[in-house]
């Protein structure tokens, strides 16, 4: 399990490189949809990749229930370091991103009268807490799709 952690560690790590990337390219990338979701393709490459390791280091064997196990903590790692990354980028480092957001959620038309963009702590703790519904459904899956157990 060490070597999971180190793999959700640099996949953490990872995710931040690329936001990084794109806000140097351009600050208001960082909200861009497509960049945001992105970050699920890096966290998706990590957790495959802990499962293939930890498969490999067994023999080409795992079973579902190891490959879920590894798979999720990978993920529960990285999106950690995203979650605190993304609220102290929109909160302390760069707070014009907010009205960036805003401005791309009026573009597609939506209603932003009533939302409010201020960042707290609390909205990251329960989109960090919701995220885990997704990623254990991900994670499931890849571990249906890597399992070797025979």
């Amino acid at each position: 399990m060490q070597s999971t952690r180190l793999i959700g560690i640099y996949t953490g790590l990872a995710i931040i490189v690329y936001l990084l990337i794109f806000y140097f390219i351009d600050h208001s990338l960082v909200v861009n949809p497509f960049v945001y979701w992105g970050t699920l393709l890096v966290a998706g490459i990590g957790m495959a990749s802990a499962v293939k390791k930890v498969r490999s280091e067994q023999g080409e064997r795992i079973e579902k229930r190891d490959a879920l196990k590894i798979a999720f903590l990978v993920y529960v790692i990285a999106m950690g370091f995203f979650y605190v990354f993304f609220f102290a980028m929109l909160r302390y480092i760069d707070s014009s991103l907010v009205e960036f957001q805003k401005a791309a959620m009026e573009k597609a038309g939506q209603d932003v009268s009533g939302v409010d963009f201020t960042m707290t702590l609390g909205k990251t703790v329960s989109g960090y807490i919701i995220s885990l519904i997704g990623g254990f459904l991900v994670s499931y899956l890849m571990a249906t799709v890597m399992k070797r157990d025979h």
